[in-house]
């Protein structure tokens, strides 16, 4: 079984066993006949063979960083349009670049948090 760091194990069905014997038995049997194959070339060759869409998990990711970094524009957006447009540098628009960015941290710790969860 492949355990990757960070991520909870997947639960375990009759059939999940079953192919994973199977799969096994398998890279053994390539394994005999091509006494020269890596570690590194069954490992490459299993995760070319895996589904390429992204987990339940990286899903919600990118959702709650889409979010957060919509909430921010739209928030900078607002914020400069009640100051008449004005997109001159002064005190105001120092904050709300530094709000952006303190809004911006806090997504990507939480996504970091998450991860590690």
């Amino acid at each position: 079984m492949l355990i990757v760091p960070g991520f909870p194990p997947l639960q375990q069905t009759r059939h999940s066993r079953e192919l994973s014997k199977r799969v096994e038995q398998l890279v053994r049997d390539f394994q005999r006949d091509h006494p020269e194959l890596t570690e590194d070339e069954v490992r490459a060759a299993l995760m070319a063979s895996a589904p390429a869409g992204d987990a339940p998990e990286v899903v919600r990711r990118k959702r709650a960083f889409a979010v957060g970094m919509v909430a921010a524009t739209v928030g900078a957006f607002v914020a400069v349009a009640s100051n008449s447009g004005e997109l001159a540098i002064r005190g105001v628009t120092w904050q709300i670049v530094g709000a952006v960015l303190a809004v911006c941290a806090v997504v990507i710790a939480a996504v970091v948090l998450v991860r590690r969860a």
